[in-house]
């Protein structure tokens, strides 16, 4: 009888029957063909791709906190100027109803006075 020889039921498959997914290890050529996910050589360095863009990107947001803040000085400097030239402004009127009241009193004196002398 020709009866094929599968070999031991316990033995798993043979060598012969082993396709691709039995190989214990890639060969050298398909591991250097394959792609190099996650890393980009630089300088003599190897740089995540995913770090390199957070750390440009932690740039860029210092970067741009540093003009906000910049702007927010600038800005709160000149609420502080317009503050003062308010108060500057508040006092000079305060200054000038003060002289009006005065000379207003003065007039009212006067007048009180001149009364009281063509009243005796």
């Amino acid at each position: 009888q020709d009866v094929p020889d599968t070999g031991d039921v316990n033995a798993g498959p043979s060598s012969g029957d082993c396709g691709r997914s039995c190989s214990p290890s890639l060969s050298a050529s398909s591991v250097d063909s394959r792609p190099r996910y996650g890393k980009r050589r630089r300088g003599s360095t190897n740089v995540s791709p995913l770090l390199e863009t957070l750390v440009e990107s932690d740039a860029g947001f210092l970067e741009t906190a540093r003009r906000m803040n910049s702007i927010m000085e600038q800005h709160m400097e000149s609420e502080a100027e317009d503050r003062h030239l308010e108060r500057e402004e508040r006092r000079e009127e305060r200054m000038a109803q003060q002289q009006f009241n005065d000379s207003f009193l003065d007039v009212l004196r006067s007048l009180v006075s001149a009364v009281e002398k063509s009243t005796k």
